[in-house]
């Protein structure tokens, strides 16, 4: 047993991190779609309350670097926080395009989010506040609830669904250049 969350969410809360501390945002609480922001350390223990979302939302991504946490998606809406700092998020900007149930990779500069019920991948500068830019698009269109990792250098995302049937498709975009999504394999 590693500890337990301040709030016990479901429904797809955001996470997001630094080399110290974890955060998870928003997610539905059984009653509602959360607008809590809760963290722990690595050392284990009970969570503890951060902050407040700018609005209660589940099925978002997270994305950060060493100083900043970006809460993204279920719509358009991307809050960020100071992850050193606890406190109420505050508006980033606006994705441009609606993405829910969406993943995100990140290096220490850049965030990407991927898929969330369109092929469009959208990209931000995690150090500057404001709206997103086209990325570029992924192989299979429509995916939702697949996996997403990355290093510094390059974001994959694996499996995932479209309306009608699941995916196998892996495929990786390298974050520091915008374009298309490139063929990985397959699960």
């Amino acid at each position: 047993d590693f500890g337990d969350l301040f709030l016990g969410v479901s429904n797809q809360p955001s996470a997001a991190s630094s080399s110290t501390r974890y955060l998870y945002a928003g997610g539905f609480d059984g009653d509602s779609h959360t607008n809590t922001v809760q963290f722990g350390n690595y050392n284990g223990g009970t969570g503890s309350d951060f902050g407040d979302l700018t609005a209660g939302r589940s099925e978002g991504g997270g994305l950060s670097n060493e100083t900043r946490a970006v809460f993204v998606g279920s719509g358009t809406t991307m809050d960020y926080v100071t992850i050193a700092s606890a406190g109420n998020a505050t508006d980033f900007g606006d994705l441009g395009t609606s993405q829910e149930s969406l993943r995100s990779v990140a290096s220490a500069t850049r965030g990407v989010t991927m898929g969330g019920n369109t092929n469009q991948n959208m990209y931000i500068t995690i150090a500057s506040t404001g709206s997103s830019s086209n990325f570029g698009e992924m192989l299979s269109a429509a995916t939702i609830q697949g996996g997403a990792c990355s290093n510094s250098t390059r974001g994959i995302y694996a499996g995932g669904r479209s309306s009608s049937a699941q995916i196998d498709v892996v495929q990786y975009l390298t974050i520091a250049s915008a374009g298309d999504c490139v063929d990985f394999g397959n699960l």
